[in-house]
């Protein structure tokens, strides 16, 4: 569900009341998909206590309804509360995803504790302002976590549209496929997506619900301007 930064607590409300409203209709309509949330959305730079009444709302309805939930990172300064909080939600007993960024120094280290606690992580390069912006490293830090992620047996995700991470991801952990979730934007690399699911990978789309779609549309074509800066092509 597009949406962050919420201003004030009636705006939060009414994104606890779309994200209810989308879960019920992915119940409806027997999708499989799940619900991914920003914590500054529900409220976590206005009232951090509010916010996480509206998460354990949020994930109990997905959860009494076989429907995931995933809680996205966003700037370095939302990590700590929102790895809290994705904590708070195992140990309250429901499955809960929540995506961490290679370009942050903290995150191998918060790979480890994640997967010790039973959360489930989503690998991502990171696209807000991280400890490094160097695209080389941060790619090699990226393939470092997924190799540190694949223990043989947890479910994880990458999210990336990066064609020289998702080569190397086919070439070299096609016999881990199964427990690996590709998941790209909508819009992008459609015949990509189409070829890994071909060869037995499984593969999610990130479907932008909403009229916020700003910020969203913004880190899409930055990254894209990126690729194009460095003479690469986006994937196909």
């Amino acid at each position: 569900m597009l949406g962050e930064y919420a201003a004030d607590e009636s705006t939060t409300f009414t994104a606890l009341e779309q994200n209810i409203a989308l879960i019920r209709t992915i119940e409806q309509f027997r999708l499989q998909a799940a619900i991914s949330v920003k914590l500054s959305e529900l409220g976590a730079l206005i009232n951090r206590d509010l916010c996480r009444e509206h998460v354990l709302t949020l994930i109990s309805e997905a959860a009494s309804r076989n429907i995931g939930f995933e809680i996205d990172m966003e700037g370095a300064g939302m990590v700590p509360f929102t790895l809290q909080t994705a904590r708070f939600c195992r140990k309250q007993g429901y499955p809960v995803t929540v995506t961490i960024q290679a370009y942050l120094d903290r995150t191998p280290a918060d790979l480890s504790h994640l997967q010790k606690d039973g959360v489930r992580v989503r690998l991502v390069k990171g696209a807000y302002r991280g400890d490094r912006d160097g695209y080389e490293e941060i790619k090699e830090r990226l393939k470092r976590c997924i190799v540190r992620a694949n223990d043989g047996s947890t479910v994880f995700s990458v999210g990336t549209q990066d064609p020289e991470i998702v080569g190397w991801i086919q070439e070299s952990l096609q016999e881990e496929r199964h427990h690996i979730h590709l998941g790209f934007l909508m819009g992008l690399a459609d015949k990509t997506k189409e070829a890994c699911a071909g060869r037995g990978w499984n593969v999610w789309e990130y479907v932008p619900i909403g009229t916020d779609a700003g910020p969203y549309i913004t880190r899409r074509e930055r990254y894209l301007e990126e690729l194009r800066g460095m003479g690469k092509e986006p994937l196909p």
